[in-house]
């Protein structure tokens, strides 16, 4: 019997996606049971990953600040360039 909306690949789509969902719900179980545990430096993973979000910001801002300061200096050759 034909089924319309029936393709093979469904048995290994299936699966696939029970899997997915299983891994990940592993994933997340794992992250909230050792995101209370302090480290040595009596921080808990979250405080650690919030310190990281914190500091890649701080590192944004001097990348920014470079970026700036080599544009700047990029025009005033390039004027100075002209005026000859």
């Amino acid at each position: 019997m034909y089924y319309p909306f029936f393709d093979p690949t469904f048995i290994l789509l299936v699966p696939a996606i029970i899997l997915a969902f299983w891994a990940q719900n592993k994933v997340r179980s794992s992250y909230r049971r050792y995101s209370r545990i302090r480290s040595t430096s009596g921080l808990t993973g979250a405080q650690v990953a919030q310190a990281r979000k914190v500091l890649t910001a701080a590192a944004w801002t001097y990348v920014a600040a470079a970026t700036m300061t080599l544009t700047h200096l990029l025009r005033l050759i390039l004027l100075r360039g002209m005026r000859n």
